[in-house]
C-alpha cells in the first residue's frame, strides 16, 4: 500500500503545471509540518531540498527558544518573574563567628550581603546581554541573504547533474542522417519553476514555527487572564488583594477562610439524614424496629471442631476437652492453697 498524500500535496500536484508560481505554491500555505512542504517539491529535487529546509526549520525553532529565554530574563530583571536556575544557584556565603562578635560585625555582614546581591545582578545582566546577542545572531541567519546562497548553489548543481545524465534526440536528424541530442525543454522549465518555488517554501517553513509560537503565546495570555479573573473573584469574596502590597499574613488569612468554608461544606455533606419522626428515632434507626436479641446456642450447637479433631475422631476430642478442664481445675486449686504442685489430669469418664 502506498502512503496517503496530504491535502497540501494533492493541491500542489493539481497546480503543478501552472505557469504562475503563486498558484503552485499557494497550497503550501496550509501545510502543518515542514515535511508537507518538502512533499510539494518535484521528485528530482525533493531529496536535495529536504536537508536545507529541515535546517531552516530547526533554526526557526532555536529562534523561538532563544526568544522565550530572553523574555524570561527580562521578567526576572524587572522583579516580576523568577530568576533562572543559574542565578538561583548563586548562594550567599554564610560565615561562622562567635556569638559575642556577631553583633559587632553587623556592618561587615551587610557589606558582604550587598556584594552578593551586586554579583547576582551583574551575572543576570551579563546573561541577558548574552541571550540578546544570541537571539540577534539567530534572527540574522533567517534572513534571505544568509540562507539562500547555499540553496541556490545546491539547486544549480542538481540541475547540472540532471542535464548530463538525461538527454533526448533532436526533433529532426542532421543532413548526413546522424542524430543530435539535447537537453529536454521540460528539464529547463522544471528547474526554473523549482528555483522560484523553493524560495517561497523557505518562507513557509519559517512561518510554520512562527505560527506555532504565536498560537502558544495567545493561549498563555488567555490562561493568565483567566487566572487573574479568578484571583479577583476570590479577593471580592474574602478580601481585596493587591499584588504590590500583599503580605504573608493576608495570604494566610485568605487560605484559612477558604479552608473553613470547605470544611463546613464537607461536614454538611457527611452528616447523615434522620429517617422518620419522633424522639424514638433520634439515634437514626428506623421507627418501629428494635434490635434483634442475641440468639443463645442450644445443646450441641457450639463452635465447630477443628479439622485436626474431626480427622482424629470423637475420642480425641473428648480427651482434649477433659485435659483442658483438668488444667483449669488444677490452676484454681493451686491459687487457693498457694502450693505449686502440678495437679493430676482428670480421668476419662
Amino acid at each position: 500500500f502506498s502512503r496517503a498524500l496530504s491535502p497540501t500535496s494533492i493541491a500542489a500536484v493539481n497546480h503543478g503545471a501552472d505557469h504562475r508560481s503563486s498558484s503552485r505554491t499557494y497550497a503550501s500555505a496550509h501545510a502543518q509540518t515542514w515535511q508537507e512542504v518538502v512533499a510539494c517539491i518535484p521528485v528530482s529535487y525533493r531529496a536535495h531540498c529536504a536537508g536545507p529546509l529541515k535546517n531552516l526549520y530547526d533554526l526557526a525553532v532555536k529562534v523561538s527558544h532563544a526568544e522565550a529565554a530572553h523574555n524570561r530574563l527580562l521578567e526576572a530583571k524587572s522583579q516580576a518573574g523568577t530568576p533562572p536556575p543559574q542565578i538561583l544557584g548563586i548562594h550567599e556565603p554564610k560565615w561562622t563567628m562567635a556569638k559575642e562578635f556577631e553583633l559587632k560585625a553587623a556592618s561587615l555582614k551587610a557589606e558582604s550581603h550587598q556584594l552578593w546581591l551586586n554579583y547576582r545582578n551583574a551575572a543576570l545582566d551579563k546573561g541577558l546581554e548574552l541571550k540578546e546577542a544570541e537571539l540577534n545572531w539567530l534572527k540574522s541567519q533567517l534572513e534571505v541573504e544568509a540562507y539562500w546562497p547555499p540553496i541556490e548553489e545546491m539547486l544549480r548543481g542538481t540541475y547540472d547533474a540532471i542535464k548530463q545524465k538525461y538527454r533526448i534526440p533532436a526533433s529532426m536528424p542532421q543532413d548526413d542522417g546522424s542524430l543530435k541530442y539535447e537537453v529536454p525543454e521540460s528539464l529547463h522549465m522544471e528547474y526554473g519553476a523549482v528555483r522560484t518555488d523553493v524560495s517561497a517554501y523557505c518562507i513557509r517553513v519559517i512561518e510554520i514555527e512562527r505560527s506555532r509560537v504565536l498560537a502558544e503565546k495567545y493561549k498563555n495570555e488567555r490562561k493568565a487572564q483567566l487566572h487573574k479573573a479568578a484571583e479577583v473573584e476570590l479577593g471580592s469574596d474574602d478580601m481585596a488583594i493587591d499584588q504590590e502590597t500583599v503580605t504573608k499574613a493576608d495570604v494566610a488569612s485568605v487560605v484559612e477562610k477558604t479552608m473553613e468554608k470547605f470544611l463546613k461544606s464537607q461536614a454538611q455533606k457527611s452528616t447523615p439524614k434522620s429517617q422518620g419522626k419522633g424522639p424514638a428515632n433520634a439515634g437514626g434507626s428506623k421507627q418501629g424496629k428494635k434490635p434483634l436479641p442475641k440468639r443463645k446456642l442450644g445443646k450441641g450447637q457450639g463452635p465447630k471442631p477443628s479439622l485436626k479433631d474431626r480427622v482424629a475422631g470423637p475420642s480425641a476430642q473428648h480427651k482434649r476437652k477433659a485435659s483442658s478442664k483438668g488444667n483449669a481445675l488444677g490452676g484454681q486449686q493451686g491459687q487457693g492453697s498457694g502450693s505449686s504442685k502440678p495437679t493430676k489430669r482428670m480421668k476419662r469418664s
